[in-house]
């Protein structure tokens, strides 16, 4: 504060009430002094000092202390604070577009969500792979040894084993063909045995005859040599005629329909039954 200079004599009481004039007495933060300085210092009367000094005392203690203490350090940079609002907006903004981001990236990598059929799909997908294992090991329960098809014409032998028709006729051929090979004069229907059928188809004769006749017809053959068949799976002697096996029969037409085929048909031979015992014929008279 500048100071000032006067001629005139300042009032020693007059200069005490304007310093008394200037100080606040309802302010809980701070004092203001106005100090100034004059050419000579003006002493005051000691007992206006006095009495000044107790009242400044009684004063001090009644004024209340401030419940905190505000200290506020400044320097001399000039410190920019950025908006807040500003940041909170952009914020969002980053927020928003990573949201986004994030909402793009699951649609092209996580699967589709599951439709309300997919679990009956999966049931029936599940049916369908038991079938096809099913169909698979009866395949090998419904398939001829020999040509590894389906017998649709499924005949046992003696044995147990079961062979498609066509097969085993093919099987018995060769044996005959071998067998015939070997014995070029070998007369499986002689002239004797001949005249004993033919007595055979006589209904007029007895009873008595006939049972003989058949003993003699039976002798007669059991005496001719004749090719050995054998069962083309355990080698065991076949001396009967092949019978059909109904219930296998019945089996591979199921498969064959749950596979989606279908039984082959054969054109009947002309000139002949369809009775199972005529295909055997030149095997087993």
């Amino acid at each position: 504060m500048p100071v000032t200079r006067t001629n005139s004599l300042v009032d020693p009481y007059n200069h005490h009430r304007q310093l008394r004039a200037f100080k606040p007495h309802n302010s809980s933060e701070s004092e203001v002094i106005i100090v100034s300085s004059d050419e000579e210092d003006v002493p005051l009367p000691r007992k206006r000092r006095a009495a000044h000094r107790g009242a400044s005392k009684l004063r001090s203690r009644r004024r209340p202390r401030p419940s905190e203490e505000v200290v506020v350090i400044s320097d001399g940079e000039s410190t920019h604070i950025p908006s807040t609002s500003k940041e909170l907006i952009e914020l969002r903004q980053e927020n928003e577009r990573l949201r986004k981001a994030l909402a793009e990236s699951a649609k092209v990598h996580s699967p589709p969500p599951p439709s309300p059929q997919e679990p009956y799909k999966q049931l029936l997908e599940a049916a369908n792979e038991a079938k096809k294992k099913l169909l698979l090991s009866l395949e090998d329960h419904v398939s001829c040894e020999i040509c590894t098809c389906k017998m649709w014409t499924p005949y046992a032998l003696p044995c147990g084993h079961t062979f498609c028709r066509g097969c085993l006729q093919d099987w018995f051929s060769t044996s005959l063909a071998q067998f015939m090979q070997a014995n070029p004069q070998h007369d499986q229907n002689p002239p004797h045995m001949q005249q004993l059928r033919h007595m055979l188809q006589n209904p007029r004769i007895s009873l008595q005859s006939r049972q003989h006749i058949e003993r003699e017809l039976k002798r007669f053959q059991d005496l001719l040599p004749k090719p050995e068949y054998i069962c083309p799976s355990c080698r065991t002697p076949v001396k009967s005629r092949p019978s059909e096996n109904y219930a296998l029969k019945s089996l591979v037409r199921v498969v064959a329909e749950a596979s989606g085929e279908s039984s082959p048909q054969k054109p009947t031979p002309v000139g002949r039954a369809r009775s199972p015992g005529n295909i055997w014929e030149g095997f087993f008279p």
